[in-house]
């Protein structure tokens, strides 16, 4: 992984706008442990990342597996998990990145933004029910969040009319 590193530190210095180097730089920070680094890394690429989300994954999942096996740990702070989250989302591990979410919000219940984030995974899983709950929460923690406040009317309005909280 020292040579990936070194060939990605390369890569940047010739064409720092290089987003498949970028991108293998800051997976490659999840083996190391640095968590909210590598997370903060790939939003940093914004839209400019996403023709690279299969690679992207493959890469993320061999990464976290790789830190986890090693035993890695990271600080229990909201932003660390909202951070871990995010980075299993991006690897396709849903319930997992759902598990760290939580633990973000269990340390800082008025996080909206981890908040809509489960809320948003509990859409794409067909829990709608447990989508209007995240999404409550959110709006308890920050009321003028319009775009919030109409997706969770929309959920209202799916519960009623087809009465179960998880899509058929």
């Amino acid at each position: 992984y020292e040579q990936a590193a070194a060939a990605y530190g390369k890569v940047l210095a010739a064409d720092p706008g290089n987003i498949r180097a970028a991108l293998g730089k800051a997976v490659l920070l999840v083996r190391g442990g640095a968590i909210a680094e590598s997370s903060r890394a790939i939003d940093a690429l914004g839209m400019a990342a996403q023709p690279y989300d299969v690679s992207t994954r493959i890469m993320l999942r061999k990464a976290l597996d790789d830190f986890e096996r090693r035993g890695g740990w990271f600080g229990d702070t909201p932003e660390n998990h909202a951070a871990y989250a995010r980075l299993l989302y991006r690897a396709g591990r849903l319930p997992d990145a759902l598990i760290a979410a939580r633990r973000a919000v269990e340390l800082a219940p008025g996080d909206t933004s981890a908040w809509n984030f489960i809320a948003a995974m509990q859409l794409q899983m067909g829990n709608l029910e447990q989508a209007r709950q995240a999404y409550d929460k959110s709006l308890e923690a920050d009321p003028n969040q319009k775009q919030i406040e109409a997706a969770r009317n929309q959920i209202v309005s799916q519960l009623s009319a087809g009465g179960a909280g998880k899509k058929q």
